[in-house]
């Protein structure tokens, strides 16, 4: 079988259809708002768009004996700086969120979603905290996180995992080719950081309401580097956390030809 005519990357140069660093915070931002005057100035070139990010949360209350549960919503608790490529498609995304009662939500965030290299994507990274550093300089980080999302496309019927898939894969559990579960989760705590990695097969097409296409395979593997409390100029100007970061993601790729078949790591560049 010719992988490669069955087997088709969302990406002619790679299968990424999401690369995300993330920076998980020790507390919320103030007044997340304020952060609009970087779209006139640092950020005039690199982003199209601001937007503040308001949440809903649901309340329940007893009334009477009765529970009912009520939606409010909270304004301003994080912001998006919103890129587009010269075609008008989404192609990047810098956003904050407060996580409120729940600190570990708290976070700032890169999403890539035209990603081609590794180092214009981290450097780019570097460059945008920086500018946040620069216009707030109280941040405090508790943990950084690498996360990637690679999906595929099968043209045909009958989706062969053990063609795609490596039967001697160190992670992949035997079970994952003889089961109908098109769900894989494996979660490793063990290392000293957070690893998980989730593999969802559709053997049908699936079309959503907007005419996009559910992806025939789709991989999403997230590590995450807890760190004792660190600002975020500290983490920025110490090349150790950039070192870590390269780490990470030479371990992403180690992990994907760990579980892919030789031809198809070739298919999406991996060597």
């Amino acid at each position: 079988m010719d992988i490669g005519k069955k087997l088709i990357p969302i990406n002619q140069k790679n299968s990424i259809k999401e690369a995300v660093i993330r920076l998980f915070l020790a507390q919320d931002i103030i007044k997340p708002e304020d952060f609009k005057e970087l779209i006139k100035t640092n950020f005039k070139s690199l982003f199209t768009e601001f937007n503040s990010i308001n949440s809903f949360k649901l309340a329940f209350e007893n009334t009477g004996g009765n529970i009912e549960h009520r939606q409010h919503e909270e304004k301003n608790t994080g912001f998006q700086f919103i890129g587009f490529d010269e075609e008008g498609s989404l192609k990047k995304v810098l956003q904050a969120h407060n996580g409120g009662h729940d600190k570990t939500l708290t976070s700032i965030s890169f999403h890539l979603l035209k990603y081609e290299r590794w180092k214009p994507f981290v450097n780019e990274f570097y460059q945008l905290i920086q500018s946040l550093n620069d216009f707030r300089s109280n941040i405090y980080i508790n943990a950084f996180g690498l996360q990637y999302t690679d999906d595929f496309n099968w043209i045909g019927e009958n989706i062969p995992l053990d063609k795609i898939f490596s039967k001697n894969s160190e992670i992949i559990p035997e079970r994952f080719f003889k089961s109908d579960d098109n769900l894989l989760i494996l979660v490793n705590n063990d290392k000293g950081y957070f690893d998980r990695i989730e593999i969802r097969v559709e053997p049908e097409p699936i079309i959503l309401e907007n005419n996009q296409k559910i992806p025939s395979i789709r991989i999403i593997h997230n590590i995450t580097q807890p760190l004792d409390l660190i600002s975020l100029d500290e983490f920025i100007g110490k090349g150790k956390y950039k070192s870590k970061l390269d780490k990470i993601h030479e371990q992403n790729k180690k992990l994907l030809k760990d579980i892919l078949q030789p031809q198809v790591a070739e298919l999406i560049g991996l060597k």
